[in-house]
């Protein structure tokens, strides 16, 4: 079973899942230290008692001696759609068309063998309609090779040490390989003499599916089976980060070399820059040795202490963790507030950043000021703006102030933010003036509201004077109609001379 390892804050929890091993689908496995050295599979017979010497792993079949072949064409009937043959093999001398393995059909046919110089091979499938051979490796005295081929259901594959050289689309068929005929090891097919491997073959294994790439190499590692138990762990070292003089929204590197003897399997990285260990990735791994990349990005402030670990596992199961690996985060540029006091002759100047201060001290007029912030990389203080004090608005008095920033190749580099004090004359003017329009706005609205009283004083007396007025208009008419009353009761008196 293969094993993922998840981490939940500081715990760790397996997941078991199906995993095919080395030992998953092997029907025939031959150590070949004697005749009787069958792991699994029936016995290969002999063919002229060759005799056994030293191999790679234990004894090797000496093929100059004798052959070995499946006398009962168990694994013509076995194979299926799916095969894959592995072996090892190393020659004394070289000679033309010498057999290291033979598959032989009316049919469908497999060989490899030995040119004058080189390993060659012939595929004949299809039924016989389809046909391929050619040289595929070159030879080398007395040295060891692991050969593989591999039949995936379409495709015929042959490997050299773990290393695919071969591809070629043939539709073979194990069932039409002949019973007479069927695998042979060390020479041609039964009654056929002459053509016997000049060298030593070994751990012969016979699996009734295809390996994957992956499972050829691991092969080609100097394993052989039977797997004995494992029950070592995995190993580290080197564990590292380039986090030194990091700051946020800047990326970190956390590396670490991990080994096992037999089989890496997966591992897993944690890191604690929410609060607690948690982890961000886990990665399926393979092979004896593999070195682990694992990149964050910085999301904490100054002065925080971030810490990376790994956890790794091999393929029986077996589990390791590493130290932690911190670092320190820097300043950053994230945030600037500019803090300017109100004096006559001097400016007193304060530059936070994230609320450390980095700058606090007092500018004469008409002088320049540096205040220094480290930085590496340039999106520190892409945001900043510079402004244009001579134009700018009272809205945007709270940006930051010009930033000018100097690199150096191999080097953290400065950020400088230069302030000029004749600026902040400006900016006082400019309040000033602000303040002096309030005030005489006010005093405008000062001004409006006594008029207005005023106003509203005549309209009053208006009022009265119009009501006189209605009343004596009143004491008129009362008058008239009493005159006329009095002229219609009076008798027109003559008046004599």
């Amino acid at each position: 079973m293969k094993k993922t390892i998840v981490l939940i804050g500081m715990m760790i929890l397996l997941i078991s899942f199906a995993y095919a091993t080395l030992e998953d689908g092997l029907i025939g496995a031959y150590n070949l230290d004697d005749n009787t050295s069958v792991i699994i599979g029936p016995d290969l017979a002999e063919l002229n008692a060759p005799s056994y010497v030293a191999g790679i792993n234990g004894n090797a079949i000496d093929c100059s001696s004798g052959r070995l072949f499946d006398s009962t064409n168990y694994y013509g009937a076995n194979l299926g759609t799916e095969f894959t043959i592995n072996w090892w093999t190393t020659q004394p001398s070289i000679a033309d068309a010498k057999y290291m393995i033979t598959a032989y059909g009316d049919a469908d046919r497999l060989y490899l063998r030995t040119t004058s110089s080189a390993f060659s091979y012939g595929i004949q499938g299809d039924g016989g309609s389809g046909s391929e051979s050619g040289t595929y490796y070159t030879v080398a005295l007395n040295s060891w090779y692991m050969h593989t081929i591999m039949f995936n259901g379409s495709n015929f594959y042959i490997y050299v040490n773990g290393t695919k050289v071969i591809n070629y689309a043939t539709g073979i068929d194990p069932a039409n390989w002949a019973p007479t005929k069927a695998i042979t090891f060390c020479g041609f097919t039964l009654g056929l003499e002459g053509y016997d491997f000049p060298g030593l073959i070994d751990e012969i294994y016979i699996y009734d599916r295809s390996l994957t790439d992956l499972e050829i190499q691991e092969l080609a590692t100097g394993v052989f089976l039977p797997l004995a138990s494992d029950t070592t762990p995995p190993t580290y070292s080197g564990l590292e980060n380039n986090g030194t003089d990091k700051q946020y929204g800047e990326s970190v590197v956390f590396n670490v070399s991990l080994s096992d003897e037999i089989a890496l399997d997966a591992y897993c990285f944690a890191q604690n820059q929410s609060g607690i260990m948690t982890n961000t990735s886990c990665v399926d791994i393979d092979g004896l040795n593999y070195i682990a990349n694992e990149t964050i990005i910085i999301t904490v402030n100054s002065n925080k202490t971030i810490c990376g670990q790994f956890w790794v596992n091999d393929t029986s199961g077996n589990e390791n963790q590493t130290g932690l690996s911190c670092f320190n985060t820097t300043a950053t540029g994230q945030v600037l507030k500019l803090f300017i006091s109100n004096n006559q002759h001097e400016k007193k100047i304060m530059l936070y950043n994230n609320g450390d201060a980095y700058f606090n001290g007092t500018v004469t007029v008409g002088t320049l000021v540096d205040a220094s912030l480290p930085m590496r990389t340039s999106p520190l203080f892409a945001y900043s703006q510079i402004i244009n004090w001579d134009t700018d608005t009272v809205e945007s008095l709270h940006k930051t102030a010009p930033i000018e920033c100097r690199r150096e190749y191999g080097y953290d580099a400065l950020c400088t933010i230069k302030i000029l004090a004749n600026s902040f004359q400006y900016i006082e003017k400019r309040l000033n003036l602000l303040q002096t329009e309030k005030i005489e706005q006010s005093k405008e609205i000062d001004k409006l509201k006594i008029e207005n009283r005023d106003l509203k004083n005549i309209i009053s007396s208006f009022e009265i004077t119009i009501l006189e007025v209605k009343e004596d208009i009143i004491d008129i008419k009362t008058n008239i109609s009493m005159i006329n009353k009095t002229n219609t009761s009076i008798t027109p008196i003559e008046i004599s001379k």
